[in-house]
C-alpha cells in the first residue's frame, strides 16, 4: 500500500510539473499565447493522469488472477492510447507550422479510435468474467447502438457553422463513437460493481464516474456545436478538455483504489449501508472483534458474493438469534468456524478473479482485523 502512495504522488507531482513547464514552449505560429499553452497544459496533464493511471493498475495485479491480468492489461492498454491522444492535439498545432497536411488529415483520431475499442473490449472482458452475459455484453447491441447514435447525430438539424457539412459530420461521428463505447464501458463496471464485493466497490466506482465524464466531455462537446455553432469561445482551447481532465482524475483514484485490494486496505464493517463508493453511511461504534467480523470480512474477499450467498445462510441464522451484546455459545463459535472455512476453501479453490493461498489469505485477515493469539473470544485460535 506504500509503494502505491509513494506512486500516485509521484503521478500527481508529475502532472503539476508537466502542466507548469508547458507554458515555456513557444506558441505555434498563428495562436494566442494564453488560449494555446492553456489547451497544452490541460492536454498533457489529462495524458499523464491516463498513463499513470495504467501504471498503477498494473502494479495492483501481483494478487489476482491470470484471467484478471488478461482484461485489466487490456484496460492499461487503452489508457496508455487514451494519454497519448490527448498529448498529441496540442503537438499537432506544431505540426501545421511546418506543413498544412496536418491541417485536415483524420490522423489524430487514430489513437483515440485504438484507445475507444480496447475500453470497449477490456471492459466487456470484466464484465464477462463476473459471470455477466446479458444483452449489453452482445456483439449485435454494440452494432445496433452506434448504427442508432451514427444516424441520429449526422442526421440532426444544427445551426450553421463554419466547418464544411461533411467535415463536421465525419467529426461528430467519430465522437459519437467514442462517447458510445465510453458509456458501454461505465455500464459494464457500473454491473460488475453491483455484484462484487465491497472490497472492489470504490475502485470500481471510481472507474464508472471517469467513465461517465468522458462521455459527458464528448456528448457535450457535440450538442454544443450543433445547437451554438463551432466558433464560441467556450469549444475553444482548454475549455472541452475540463472535462476529461477530471476524467483522468477520477481514473487515476480509481487505480489507487485497485492497487490497495491486494494489501486488504477494505474496511471491515460487513452489512451495512454504503454510499457509491462502498463507504459506511452510519459508521458503527467499533466493538470488541467477534468470529461475526472474522467471518464477514471473508466472504468481503470474494469477487462475486453471489456465489458464496448459500454459504452465510448459518451466519444469517447465528445473528438472527442474538441478543444485543450477547456473547456467542460454543455452538455457535463452532458454526461460525465451519462457515469460514467453508469460505476459505471457495476462495483457495474456486475464486475467479483473485488468487490466494492458506497462508496468505490468514495473515490478511490476521494482519488486518488485527488478531492475535489471545483472541480467544473467537474461533480463530483454534484454525489448523
Amino acid at each position: 500500500m506504500q509503494r502505491a502512495k509513494v506512486t500516485v504522488w509521484g503521478v500527481v507531482g508529475t502532472l503539476i510539473a508537466v502542466m507548469a513547464l508547458s507554458f515555456i514552449l513557444p506558441t505555434p505560429q498563428g495562436n494566442d499565447w494564453l488560449t494555446f499553452h492553456a489547451y497544452f497544459a490541460v492536454a498533457i496533464g489529462t495524458a499523464v493522469s491516463f498513463v499513470g493511471a495504467s501504471v498503477l493498475f498494473i502494479m495492483g495485479l501481483g494478487g489476482f488472477t491470470s484471467k484478471l491480468k488478461r482484461v485489466y492489461i487490456l484496460i492499461c492498454i487503452a489508457l496508455t492510447f487514451l494519454g497519448i491522444a490527448f498529448l498529441q492535439l496540442p503537438l499537432f498545432l506544431y505540426l501545421v507550422t511546418f506543413s498544412t497536411y496536418w491541417k485536415d488529415n483524420s490522423v489524430s483520431a487514430i489513437p483515440f479510435m485504438i484507445a475507444i475499442i480496447m475500453v470497449y473490449v477490456g471492459t466487456r472482458a470484466l464484465a464477462k468474467l463476473f459471470g455477466i452475459h446479458n444483452f449489453t455484453t452482445k456483439i449485435w447491441f454494440e452494432v445496433v447502438g452506434l448504427i442508432i447514435v451514427l444516424t441520429a447525430v449526422v442526421m440532426a438539424p444544427h445551426v450553421p457553422t463554419v466547418t464544411s457539412e461533411f467535415k463536421l459530420d465525419a467529426a461528430n461521428g467519430l465522437t459519437i463513437i467514442d462517447v458510445f463505447n465510453m458509456a458501454m464501458g461505465a455500464a459494464f463496471v457500473l454491473q460488475v460493481k453491483r455484484i462484487a464485493s465491497v472490497m472492489y466497490a470504490n475502485a470500481l466506482a471510481w472507474m464508472t464516474v471517469s467513465f461517465i465524464a468522458l462521455v459527458i466531455g464528448g456528448a457535450g462537446d457535440i450538442l454544443a456545436i450543433l445547437s451554438v455553432g463551432d466558433q464560441q469561445w467556450f469549444l475553444i482551447g482548454a475549455f472541452p478538455m475540463i472535462p476529461l481532465f477530471i476524467a483522468g482524475i477520477f481514473m487515476l483514484r480509481a487505480a489507487y483504489s485497485f492497487s490497495t485490494i491486494t494489501a486488504g486496505a477494505g474496511d471491515t464493517q460487513g452489512w451495512v449501508a454504503r454510499n457509491f463508493f462502498g463507504k459506511p453511511i452510519h459508521p458503527q461504534k467499533q466493538s470488541d472483534l467477534s468470529s461475526v467480523d472474522i467471518v464477514v470480512y471473508a466472504a468481503n474477499l470474494a469477487s462475486s458474493t453471489q456465489s458464496i450467498d448459500s454459504l452465510l445462510d448459518r451466519l444469517r441464522h447465528v445473528t438472527a438469534r442474538m441478543r444485543p451484546g450477547q456473547k456467542l455459545s460454543a455452538a455457535d463459535e463452532a458454526i461460525l468456524m465451519q462457515v469460514y472455512l467453508d469460505i476459505e476453501r471457495y476462495l483457495l479453490e474456486r475464486e475467479q478473479v483473485r488468487k490466494f493461498s492458506k497462508e496468505s489469505l490468514r495473515q490478511t485477515i490476521a494482519q488486518k482485523l488485527r488478531l492475535t493469539d489471545g483472541a480467544q473470544q473467537t474461533f480463530w485460535p483454534k484454525l489448523v
